[in-house]
């Protein structure tokens, strides 16, 4: 059974007697693994013969930049009109950060660490074609802070996305921006 990415879907492929190159996948190398095209040759559509964002090299790429969040907006429906939410600090979780992130070439999983006004919090996620998605986790999950989720896009010198977070509860609701470059680590 094979997992093939196409743009941003992922295909289930299961062998039935057909060789790779039949079934339109990449053949597999002498080590029996399917090559990894890094993330900016993914985005071309042809392989890059410089390292790149994804670690051409096989190693791990890290990434680090800054983040900055302001409050978040909740639309709540007319019908609604007698309910209440608790009364939030305004101040809780808005300002900047931190992140860092580590994308590894073969698996394509990312992880990370957010600081700062929204953190401390981990990231766990993924990388499909130009597109990255992680979770956004307390690190100490009693802390009674922020998650939710990250989303962005990749490009050969910088990530850039969004996050969306909230406590618990949801009655705080934060959004912020941020930008990535690569980290020589």
């Amino acid at each position: 059974m094979k997992l093939v990415f196409v743009g941003s879907l992922a295909l289930l492929s299961l062998a039935c007697g057909r060789s790779s190159q039949e079934s339109g996948s990449a053949a597999p190398s002498a080590s029996g693994a399917v090559p990894v095209v890094s993330v900016a040759a993914a985005n071309s559509g042809a392989p890059s013969a410089s390292a790149s964002s994804a670690g051409a090299s096989g190693a791990p790429s890290h990434w680090k930049g800054s983040y900055k969040t302001t409050p978040g907006a909740l639309a709540v429906p007319a019908g609604w009109k007698g309910t209440t939410m608790p009364t939030v600090d305004p101040t809780v979780g808005v300002g900047d950060g931190t992140i860092e992130i580590v994308i590894d070439p073969a698996t394509r999983r990312v992880t990370g660490t957010l600081a700062g006004a929204a953190g401390p919090a981990v990231l766990e996620g993924s990388v499909s074609g130009a597109e990255l998605s992680a979770a956004v986790r307390r690190q100490t999950p009693t802390d009674k802070g922020l998650a939710g989720t990250l989303l962005a896009t990749v490009s050969a010198d910088k990530i850039a996305g969004t996050l969306t977070l909230s406590s618990a509860d949801g009655a705080t609701l934060r959004t912020g921006t941020f930008t990535l470059t690569a980290d020589a680590h």
